[in-house]
């Protein structure tokens, strides 16, 4: 951390008041990175295709979306703590590798359920990735892992209505 630029967004994963301090500029930044990453060539995979299917299935049923279409290299963990701000730095790199279209949007959208203006700002931003078959998926399967991870106590309950609201969003759209 000595190295990076400026100290992380948010102690955890979930957005708070300080993520909610991020402005286009920032947003660029990490649009512009993640751009340049999902053109990078690699056999690394984050997350393969089985798993994701199976987290899927295992929490929205067999009719859910889970068939991914394009992948891309990805950072595999953007969330608030991996980031930083003012000045934009992606941290913990250790689960890059190819995940779907748009896995790392997801990955933040979802980590910003609590904060509405903030999922607006992110799902604008990245529309282009979420609003793709595969970024259904990508956003499914980081819901499903969040999902797991309050029902085993590793975060607040009190997220759950959030991700409910966002999952019913999801599994509506065409």
């Amino acid at each position: 951390m000595t190295l990076a630029p400026s100290p992380i967004v948010e102690a955890g994963l979930f957005a708070g008041a300080a993520a909610t301090r991020i402005d286009a500029a920032w947003i660029a930044s990490l649009k512009q990175a993640l751009d340049t990453l999902r053109t990078l060539d690699t056999d690394r995979v984050c997350l393969g295709a089985d798993q994701i299917s199976a987290l899927i299935k295992d929490r929205f049923g067999p009719a859910a979306p889970h068939q991914v279409d394009e992948w891309h290299c990805a950072h595999g963990d953007v969330h608030w703590s991996n980031t930083t701000y003012p000045d934009f730095m992606l941290l913990d790199w250790e689960r890059w590798g190819l995940a779907p279209r748009g896995y790392d949007a997801a990955h933040l959208l979802v980590s910003s359920c609590t904060r509405q203006e903030l999922v607006q700002k992110i799902a604008a931003a990245f529309a282009a990735d979420l609003n793709t078959q595969s970024g259904r998926v990508a956003l499914l399967v980081v819901l499903a892992r969040r999902f797991r991870d309050v029902d085993e106590r590793v975060f607040d309950p009190a997220y759950k209505p959030h991700l409910e609201a966002m999952a019913r969003r999801v599994l509506a759209a065409p």
